[in-house]
C-alpha cells in the first residue's frame, strides 16, 4: 500500500498521519558501527545484529526529518494547500542528502571546519550530488541501481523544476502542478526514509567503502 492509499482509506482517522510518519521513518542506528535497521522492533539492551556489540538503546536514524514528512501528510489531506507537497518533498530529500553529506564526511573523520567548506562550495543539489560521487566513489544513481527506493531520486528531478518554476515566479507556475505530481510527491517523501536509510547503513558504517583516490 502506498502512502496516498494509505492517506485516501483513513482520512477521517485522527491519528492516521502520525502513525504513516512513525513507519516511514522508524529507522535505528547502532551507535558502535553505525549500521542501520529498519524493523519496526528492535530491542533495547540487544546485540547489535551487525557488529554483535551490546546495545543498551538504538540511536533514531532520522532526527529532524519527520517533521517535513508530517507536513506533507498533511497538506496533502488539505483540500487549499496540497499544491505545497511537491515544495515540501522538494526541500525533504535535499535536506536528507545534507544529512547523508554530513554523516559520511564524519565517518570519514573529515573535519568539521573542513567539512563545512565543502558544503558550503557544493552548495546546490547538483552540485551536492556530485560531492556525494566524491566522497563515496560512485554516483547516487549507481549506488541505489535495481532498488525500487531509487525512483524517489527521478521524482525529485521532475517536481523540482515545478518548483524552481514557483520560486522564481514562472507564468503558470502554480498551475502547472498536477495531482498526480501531488501523489508523487507524497509517495516519494514516505520512501525517501528507506532510501536514506540505505545510503547510511552502506556509507556511514565502520565497514563502509574509504575516501576514494584522487
Amino acid at each position: 500500500m502506498t502512502a496516498v492509499q494509505f492517506l485516501d482509506a483513513r482520512e477521517n482517522e485522527k491519528h492516521a498521519v502520525r502513525s504513516l510518519v512513525t513507519v516511514c521513518t522508524l529507522h535505528t542506528m547502532c551507535s558502535e558501527c553505525g549500521h542501520v535497521d529498519s524493523k519496526m522492533e528492535t530491542k533495547a539492551n540487544h546485540p547489535c545484529q551487525k557488529c554483535g556489540i551490546m546495545v543498551e538503546r538504538r540511536m533514531l536514524l532520522f532526527s529532524t526529518e519527520h517533521r517535513l514528512l508530517e507536513m506533507i501528510f498533511e497538506c496533502y489531506q488539505s483540500d487549499h494547500s496540497n499544491e505545497l507537497c511537491v515544495l515540501l518533498f522538494c526541500a525533504l530529500l535535499e535536506q536528507h542528502l545534507l544529512n547523508f553529506l554530513k554523516s559520511r564526511c564524519i565517518r570519514l573523520k573529515i573535519e568539521r571546519p573542513v567539512m563545512e567548506l565543502l558544503l558550503e562550495k557544493y552548495e546546490k543539489v547538483h552540485e551536492r550530488l556530485k560531492l556525494f560521487e566524491r566522497l563515496t566513489g560512485i554516483k547516487i544513481k549507481e549506488a541505489l541501481a535495481d532498488l525500487p527506493v531509487a525512483s524517489v531520486l527521478t521524482t525529485y528531478n521532475s517536481l523540482s523544476q515545478k518548483r524552481n518554476g514557483i520560486a522564481h515566479g514562472l507564468p503558470g507556475a502554480t498551475y502547472a502542478i498536477t495531482k498526480d505530481d501531488i501523489e508523487a510527491a507524497v509517495n516519494g517523501a514516505a520512501d525517501s526514509f528507506s532510501c536514506f536509510a540505505y545510503l547510511h547503513h552502506n556509507f556511514c558504517a565502520v565497514d563502509s567503502p574509504p575516501l576514494p583516490a584522487s
